[in-house]
């Protein structure tokens, strides 16, 4: 599958709304099962955390929150891009639903991506996962990113991965 076949589409408003609503409550359940943090608390600390990463919310600046639609013009996914450093882009959020998986969308949003970055001059991209969510860790293995296990954080059991694609 090439990658002309999904495009990105950034949220409106009211889709950010839902988007942080669901994303708020997955991150929630990720911190729970790492040990993080009971349930009591899960839910307050996931949205303290993307709150940070979201300042002004939807008019963040340097956030990019796009819906990833495939060639039928269907919601497959979404993907939340943030600036890390001024060459560097971090993935802060990915999601193929799971309705879509196994159809090659998580790859193909991913080349997507990282063209897109390229041509703004960005060298590399960074992201975090879960050290128990070994189907994404799979596909960002599959796409080139490597664990950089200086960085791995024990607390939330979460490892940084990198992929660099310019020099």
């Amino acid at each position: 599958m090439s990658t002309k076949q999904l495009r990105f589409r950034k949220m409106n408003e009211s889709e950010y709304n839902v988007y942080c609503e669901e994303t708020i409550a997955r991150y929630a359940e990720d911190l729970i099962h790492t040990g993080y943090c009971n349930a009591g608390d899960a839910l307050a600390q996931a949205g303290e955390q993307f709150n940070k990463a979201l300042p002004k919310g939807f008019d963040t600046p340097d956030a990019r929150l796009y819906a990833v639609l495939n060639k039928d013009n269907e919601e497959v996914g979404a993907i939340f891009i943030l600036k890390f450093q001024e060459y560097v882009a971090a993935i802060a959020d990915f999601i193929t639903y799971s309705v879509h998986r196994n159809k090659g969308y998580g790859l193909q949003a991913l080349e997507a991506i990282e063209e897109e970055l390229k041509q703004e001059g960005y060298k590399a991209i960074i992201l975090n996962v879960f050290e128990h969510n070994t189907a994404a860790r799979s596909l960002y293995e599959k796409f080139g990113f490597i664990d950089e296990p200086k960085a791995y954080n024990a607390a939330m059991k979460q490892l940084l991965m990198v992929k660099k694609f310019g020099e």
